[in-house]
């Protein structure tokens, strides 16, 4: 296994094998995110749950409580959305180092540097993923102007039609700013 620095010319690629290698960067982020979602949710569920109702001393007994009063399902109430998010996001990410490591020679020789910039670069599609994404949950949320929206699809509607679409992209600089490091990071 030969280490290439980062500025090393890529092996050439056919269309093909660049298809494939897309696709299974795209298939293993979307897994990741489902995979994830699925595990994180419950402990969600029960943070929200405590946050919002003060009769809970800890996390065991909102957890029983939850489960004898409302039955197991309901620490997965309201996760498609999540999950959907999840898996579209981890593509992104996942899709985004490939087509770095890609570009500086495959993931297999790649240097320490190589990683932690193919890591950085995959924050890019993200920040352009979550910006719109972030901006509409942040407008349903909001307190002066929760309530002009009837869910996600209207706020998104309303916007376009009152404020016209690059107005979606609001906080896309401080987005990336916390997503290109964040990808370093775990580059």
């Amino acid at each position: 296994h030969v280490s290439r620095s980062v500025g090393a010319k890529p092996a050439p690629m056919s269309e093909g094998s660049e298809f494939k290698e897309q696709a299974k960067d795209l298939l293993a982020g979307t897994t990741a995110g489902l995979i994830s979602k699925v595990v994180e949710y419950p402990f969600d569920t029960i943070k929200v749950r405590m946050q919002t109702n003060n009769k809970y001393t800890g996390v065991l007994q909102c957890a029983r409580d939850m489960a004898s009063k409302e039955g197991a399902r309901v620490f997965y109430r309201g996760v498609a959305a999540p999950v959907a998010g999840a898996m579209l996001e981890s593509s992104l990410m996942f899709w985004g180092y490939g087509a770095a490591a890609r570009l500086l020679g495959g993931k297999n020789n790649l240097s320490l540097s190589g990683i932690t910039l193919c890591g950085a670069i995959s924050g890019i599609p993200m920040a352009i993923w979550l910006t719109p994404v972030e901006f509409l949950k942040c407008r349903l949320q909001a307190s002066h102007t929760a309530k002009l929206y009837d869910g996600i699809y209207g706020c998104f509607q309303h916007t376009i039609k009152s404020q016209g679409p690059a107005v979606l992209f609001t906080g896309a600089t401080a987005t990336m700013m916390r997503e290109v490091p964040g990808g370093w990071r775990y580059g």
